[in-house]
């Protein structure tokens, strides 16, 4: 288990950490498991991101024909954020630093794979005196430079779903070239 979390975390560009690992293949893909799973940040330190379940399935081929890791799917459950809201609205993820180079990892490790889906989904979000706990699940599909993300979100009330769909192409890290349609439904 160590050695393949060791494998692993060289080729995601951040580290995770997991009480338990399993594996399996589906055809050409190899699938792992982790449960109990920890993202940590700069130089290691702990971050406030935690999942239950997050598997991982990745194509063999395009890995050796590109010379890195390539996932196909990205999946988890649990995943609980506990964070503090700063006066201008921005949302530092502890453990990670200034311009937060984890956070721009695991951007681009989620921006690249074709489908993302997370179930269970719980935000625990402070800002002075106030708390608030999201609930919510979401879906990111891509299909060469088309995007699909799917998100619902519980009411603080929990009596109402929100959901938001917004599809795009292009880059969506290069502002200026991405092309992106967002509906939202109470």
């Amino acid at each position: 288990q160590a050695t393949i979390l060791r494998e692993l975390n060289s080729r995601l560009d951040f580290v995770l950490e997991a009480d338990e690992l399993s594996g399996s293949w589906l055809y050409l893909t190899p699938h792992f498991e982790l449960r109990g799973v920890r993202i940590l940040g700069d130089e290691h330190a702990p971050v406030a991101l935690r999942l239950e379940r997050l598997r991982l399935g990745f194509d063999v081929l395009e890995s050796l024909r590109t010379l890195s890791l390539q996932l196909i799917t990205l999946s988890g459950s649990g995943l609980q954020l506990h964070a503090d809201l700063e006066e201008n609205g921005t949302l530092p993820l502890p453990g990670v630093s200034g311009g937060g180079e984890i956070r721009t990892k695991l951007l681009r490790v989620i921006l690249n794979t074709q489908r993302v889906q997370m179930d269970k989904v719980s935000f625990n979000l402070h800002q002075g005196d106030t708390e608030v706990e999201i609930h919510s699940s979401m879906q990111l599909l891509r299909e060469e430079e088309f995007r699909r993300f799917k998100m619902s979100i519980l009411s603080p009330s929990q009596q109402s779903w929100f959901r938001v769909v917004a599809e795009g192409s292009g880059e969506p890290t290069e502002f200026s070239s991405f092309v992106a349609n967002v509906h939202t439904t109470l």
